[in-house]
């Protein structure tokens, strides 16, 4: 058989494959948000990259919706402290970075959807943060209202000073959501290029036969 004879199934064979669902990052119960300060080190960068400009740590949760994996990129640094990133195995210390979006430092797969919590920052010599706590912020998009904020891309931030400077430059991560497929989605494509391999053998065997 032709390749080309093998195109209609081949396509059929990707179309029963679900796509994987669109995965994201939701964070809920943002009670307030406000500009980002100009004493921000990398105010500029923000908005010019992602149009955040506003910041909050009022927020009671962060979550994903679907399988994915999430990228962690340490954007930048601005703390006389030593700080640190912690997330799962992940630890990361940052060595008073400047600016760098493709700083990649690690990666997490969540299997299903749910909390994202676990996300810490430590100090040598300043307070730990959480989400929730007063010194860990998200940043947010031009335009955002609401209490919910529902996004691919999420930046956020940690002030190792309690929050007593009104920013979260003291160490800064871009955390960048991507789905991965579901174990039934594998299945089917294995499956279906199985198909396909069955269907050339079993032509290329008729082909001998009608030659004998």
């Amino acid at each position: 058989m032709k390749v080309q004879a093998l195109l209609p199934l081949m396509a059929a064979t990707v179309a029963i494959a679900p796509s994987p669902v669109s995965a994201a990052i939701l964070i809920e119960d943002i009670e307030s948000a406000v500009a980002i300060p100009d004493n921000f080190s990398f105010k500029t960068e923000l908005e010019a990259d992602y149009s955040l400009v506003s910041q909050t740590g009022d927020l009671s949760s962060i979550s994903v919706t679907a399988p994915a994996r999430i990228n962690f990129y340490a954007l930048g640094s601005e703390s006389g402290l030593e700080n640190t990133f912690l997330f799962g195995a992940l630890s990361h210390t940052e060595a008073d970075y400047a600016y760098d979006p493709t700083r990649l430092i690690g990666s997490a797969d969540f299997t299903s959807p749910g909390s994202f919590g676990g996300l810490v920052f430590m100090s040598d010599g300043g307070l730990p943060a959480v989400p929730g706590l007063s010194n860990f912020g998200i940043f947010l998009p031009v335009g955002f209202s609401g209490s919910s904020y529902l996004t691919d891309t999420l930046v956020f931030g940690y002030d190792d000073g309690g929050a007593s400077d009104d920013d979260y430059d003291d160490f800064v991560i871009l955390a960048q959501i991507s789905p991965i497929p579901e174990a039934h989605t594998w299945a089917l494509l294995v499956a279906g290029f199985g198909l396909v391999g069955w269907q050339m053998r079993r032509s290329r065997a008729r082909g001998l036969s009608t030659a004998g």
